[in-house]
């Protein structure tokens, strides 16, 4: 009776441990079952909120995401993509060599390699776009420190080192600019900084010949006439093909009443250029020759015995 009794206690005792067993069993499954429905949800919400550009609403999405499967690599590049969006490019990162020291992939260094990229591209843009702001409001030198910052970033782009150089132009730092666009030519091997270097070699040719008529046209001013006359040479020499010195010099002879020399440096600036006021000096000098040649007769006829 008493082993009858213990066996059918011990088979309740076993019914009881199998029935809770076997509901932690289901339990266990269910749970699962609700957890990995819920994942995919969150998974499926944040691909979604990505794909429509909700960069925002994404990454709080893959964050939720992800506490509930910490540094799936699914996951961890849709929420580097996220950051990305945001062009938050440090977090995101930050995000991609957290999970790439825990559990390192190929694919995770590619993405690594590819934000980075994108880094680069975005702070390059910002550094243009901010440089262009300062160009067009003629706060060149700030332009410059901005362009030189896109330079250090991207250093064989050519549009920093043309920008520095139309910079300098308009600063009339004509051998700052073209010690820029050599520099451009040496490092990108772009052949515009060929045409942007002649450019500038006329500048600087113009900035010299404007110097000398302004020396020549001071000279003048204060009656010292062969000095003047030197500058206007020099002048003549530097741009042949420039009539400015020639109607310069000719107005210094004729003050000087060298009136043969003057038309004869008139005549030979119109044969590169017509120019009415050329004429009218021309015609004045050979007036003014004509009559210096008749009192000169005169004076002869009447010295002669």
């Amino acid at each position: 009776m008493f082993y009858r009794g213990f066996r059918a206690k011990e088979g309740k005792i076993l019914v009881w441990g199998l029935t809770v067993i076997l509901i932690a069993v289901i339990f266990f499954i269910q749970e699962n079952y609700y957890n990995s429905k819920h994942f995919r949800e969150q998974t499926v919400n944040a691909e979604n909120l990505l794909s429509a550009g909700d960069y925002k609403q994404a990454v709080q999405a893959y964050k939720s995401a992800l506490s509930d499967k910490n540094h799936d690599e699914e996951l961890t590049i849709g929420l580097a993509n996220a950051y990305a969006g945001l062009e938050e490019y440090d977090k995101a990162l930050e995000v991609l060599r957290a999970s790439y020291k825990v559990k390192p992939s190929k694919r995770l260094c590619g993405e690594i390699e590819a934000i980075s990229q994108k880094k680069t591209e975005y702070e390059y843009s910002q550094y243009i776009s901010r440089a262009e702001v300062y160009h067009a409001n003629k706060e060149y030198k700030k332009a410059i420190t901005a362009y030189e910052k896109a330079k250090g970033i991207k250093s064989k782009e050519v549009t920093p080192y043309q920008r520095i150089t139309a910079a300098y132009i308009a600063m009339q730092e004509y051998e700052l600019a073209r010690e820029e666009a050599a520099k451009g030519q040496a490092i990108t091997k772009d052949e515009s900084f060929s045409l942007l270097l002649e450019l500038i070699d006329a500048d600087i040719l113009q900035e010299e010949y404007d110097k000398l008529i302004d020396q020549g046209r001071e000279y003048t001013y204060h009656e010292n006439y062969n000095k003047a006359i030197n500058q206007y040479k020099q002048a003549m020499e530097l741009k042949p093909e420039d009539i400015t010195a020639y109607k310069e010099i000719a107005q210094v002879y004729m003050t000087m009443e060298v009136y043969g020399e003057a038309a004869r440096i008139l005549g030979k600036a119109l044969a590169l250029e017509q120019d009415k006021e050329l004429d009218n000096l021309l015609a004045q000098a050979e007036e003014q020759l004509a009559q210096q040649e008749e009192v000169t007769v005169t004076a002869f006829q009447q010295a002669a015995p």
